[in-house]
């Protein structure tokens, strides 16, 4: 959080993400991995894979739906600080939410299952204006 505090008003979609991944992809992976130590090594690494990147995408439409908000309080936002349009952002959304899916369908049902709940928390849906016609994860 301390690292938001000293970007400028504008930076490259490197440096949102490494912000991204240091704040909120690496505060749930502490509370993905102690649920995860029974799960064998290579699925557990996948799994682990994808909730990261379903924790980006989630970042990604919270910037999105706080967008006012966060400009409003010079918070670090993707789309005030010129790392997205959110004009055009739509394209974005949906090619991260159709690799996590695809990537999901491979996981056993169970896992799979649970992905679904989660991945229908992220929202990508509702922004989408989708909802569980052959769009979410079988």
């Amino acid at each position: 959080m301390l690292g938001e505090c000293f970007v400028g008003s504008q930076i490259d979609t490197e440096l949102y993400w490494q912000i991204v991944r240091r704040k909120a992809v690496a505060y749930n992976m502490i509370l993905y991995k102690p649920l995860l130590v029974g799960v064998e090594k290579k699925l557990r690494l996948r799994l682990l894979s994808i909730l990261a990147r379903m924790d980006e995408l989630a970042q990604l439409l919270n910037d999105y739906n706080d967008l006012q908000e966060d400009s409003n309080r010079g918070q670090l936002n993707a789309f005030t600080h010129g790392v997205y349009d959110h004009r055009s952002i739509n394209e974005e959304f949906l090619a991260r939410a159709q690799q996590l899916k695809s990537e999901a369908v491979t996981l056993p049902p169970a896992i799979r299952d649970a992905l679904k709940a989660m991945f229908e928390n992220v929202g990508i849906n509702e922004f989408t204006g989708r909802r569980d016609e052959g769009e979410s994860i079988p």
